[in-house]
């Protein structure tokens, strides 16, 4: 996973997938490669759309992006479903279970601002 915030690139690996049963809804997590005490957390509601196949250019309003910090431990970025995110899903490989997309909208921040999170993107394998 990566993604900007102004002008700070931030990346890390993704440590864990999860899809609810009726394939409506994922959670994805992974630590920063910045620093050991921050990490993301995305979980994605899909509505009516289900990943039951290959699937391409699935896109959704719900999401709950976070970007931890277990130091503080308060949120850096945290949306809410009342600020504009959205998580596009690129493909999906039903056989392999390979998820790739990708992000941006704009969350809370700890101070209490706005902030914009661009150009976010991910890659993960569900397991089987």
């Amino acid at each position: 996973w990566s993604f900007y915030y102004d002008t700070s690139f931030l990346c890390g690996t993704i440590t864990g997938a999860v899809m609810a049963p009726e394939r409506n809804a994922f959670t994805f997590f992974g630590p920063s490669a910045c620093s050991n005490d921050t990490g993301i957390v995305l979980t994605v509601y899909l509505g009516p759309q289900v990943l039951d196949n290959d699937k391409s250019n699935i896109t959704t309003n719900s999401v709950i992006f976070e970007y931890y910090d277990n130091v503080t431990q308060f949120d850096v970025f945290l949306s809410d479903l009342s600020l504009n995110f959205s998580l596009t899903i690129d493909s999906y490989e039903y056989g392999t279970g390979i998820c790739k997309g990708r992000f941006s909208g704009f969350a809370n921040t700890k101070s209490g601002g706005v902030a914009e999170i661009k150009n976010g993107k991910f890659a993960i394998q569900f397991p089987q």
